[in-house]
């Protein structure tokens, strides 16, 4: 037997479903040939700790943050939508899994490192652990005009801390670095 569960939209549950127990009513599971089976997860007695991973995306988590009157209005809740005039557009707050509404600082640092050979800058940041829908890339520029993909990732079931260090260019009198976050 396998047992799956996929979380619909309005499940409203960005961090899974916990299966808190079977119980089978003093009944039991039994196969064609009449054999019982055990109500338990590949020899996981407990199924208390048991995580279910949501597939969520921009609309699960939209529909989460925002109203209905809001949802329908793309300036509120679209991905491009910064609906509170705090500087983080809706996607960015998703991506990085940041509150739907109010003050917040971008949890992205930028370090130098000097003393290595070639001086790098490293950008670190959380990419969330469900979110089928986003690429993560790293970009760099000299000048703020021309950038470059240096590293991409996208989200795969486990919260990952991804410090991504870019070599800076011999000569560079000025090396920049920034995540881009697009849905695929």
């Amino acid at each position: 037997m396998q047992f799956s569960y996929l979380v619909q939209a309005d499940d409203l549950d960005l961090d899974g479903i916990v299966i808190s127990g079977i119980d089978l009513n003093f009944g039991s599971f039994t196969d064609s040939g009449g054999w019982r089976a055990l109500p338990a997860l590949r020899n996981i007695g407990d199924t208390s700790g048991v995580l279910v991973a949501p597939q969520v995306n921009y609309d699960i988590w939209a529909a989460a943050a925002f109203t209905a009157d809001e949802l329908a209005d793309p300036a509120i809740s679209g991905p491009d939508a910064d609906p509170d005039g705090s500087g983080v557009k809706n996607l960015m707050r998703y991506a990085l899994e940041l509150p739907a509404r109010g003050p917040v600082t971008v949890p992205a640092i930028v370090t130098y490192a000097g003393g290595s050979n070639p001086a790098t800058l490293t950008l670190s940041f959380v990419m969330r652990a469900h979110g089928n829908d986003l690429r993560y890339a790293v970009m760099a520029s000299e000048d703020l005009v021309a950038w470059t993909e240096k590293r991409s990732d996208s989200p795969y079931g486990v919260r990952l801390a991804i410090d991504a260090s870019v070599p800076v260019p011999a000569g560079a009198k000025r090396f920049f670095l920034r995540l881009e976050i697009v849905t695929k």
